[in-house]
């Protein structure tokens, strides 16, 4: 890198692991096995990309800077079994690419500004997934984690709580990467439930009721709901209290069952 005067992308979130125990570790944590195609995004030099070519039996790994392929590729030489894509994930049509594979796994090193629409991407994904495991600065995992009555609870958590089991694998200090970040980082592995919280056939209007519970934080539920819904004040307050809940309170104190009870009563 130093001969090809190569310089860290900033505004691509480029800090690079390379300590081989937390690698080894990661893909450990990831539960990667040899029958298991997977899709990782973010490869950046390979590091990882080394260490999950050896466990699995396919890798696919996303990479957007034109610059790091070079290295990516000779990390990688050894196996015939890996795939390497130059491609903007957010742009990349993930559904059509991995339709074909089997048991998958999806692993990303995520920059903050886009680890909520990517990780909502993976969880929108009709195919048969294993989990999602994801490297992300250390206040997205603690928003990911959060539950009923917690500071991050929101639509992000709430996805990821109806489809994943969500767990912190490892705590990654930013001493770990090259170049330092100015924060901490945090491994999650979110494996995806066999039976959903919410089902299937509910899961649109569970999360339109979700996202218009939270359109704006600084409003009671009554609040969002009326506008969301068209409902006026009575009628509201009315269905709120059918499902015992008081007209002050907040989306922010309601747990899944209790949006699957108001999703119930709504019209």
């Amino acid at each position: 890198m130093k001969q090809q005067g190569f310089r860290h992308a900033k505004a691509l979130g480029q800090n690079f692991l390379s300590d081989e125990a937390i690698l080894s570790r990661l893909v450990e944590a990831a539960e990667v096995g040899p029958h298991d195609t997977v899709f990782e995004m973010g490869a950046g030099m390979g590091d990882l990309s080394f260490f999950l070519a050896k466990a699995c039996g396919k890798l696919i790994s996303v990479e957007v800077d034109g610059r790091l392929l070079p290295f990516l590729k000779l990390k990688l030489s050894g196996f015939d079994h890996v795939d390497i894509l130059h491609s903007d994930a957010q742009k990349l049509d993930m559904q059509a690419l991995l339709a074909p594979y089997g048991p998958l796994r999806i692993v990303a090193n995520l920059p903050y500004y886009i680890t909520t629409p990517l990780v909502e991407s993976f969880l929108q994904l009709s195919l048969p997934l294993l989990s999602i495991s994801v490297m992300v600065q250390k206040e997205a995992g603690q928003r990911i984690l959060a539950g009923p009555g917690e500071d991050g609870w929101g639509p992000l958590p709430i996805l990821c709580r109806v489809k994943t089991e969500p767990v912190k694998a490892l705590d990654v200090p930013a001493a770990c990467f090259t170049p330092p970040p100015k924060v901490d980082s945090v491994f999650l592995h979110m494996p995806v439930r066999q039976e959903p919280l919410v089902p299937k056939e509910k899961q649109p209007a569970f999360f339109r009721l979700v996202r218009l519970a939270f359109a704006q934080k600084r409003k009671t539920l009554l609040n969002n709901l009326m506008p969301g819904y068209a409902l006026p004040r009575p009628q509201a307050e009315a269905i709120l209290a059918a499902c015992g809940f008081a007209p002050t309170i907040r989306a922010e104190q309601m747990e899944i069952p209790d949006f699957l009870s108001l999703l119930e009563l709504l019209p």
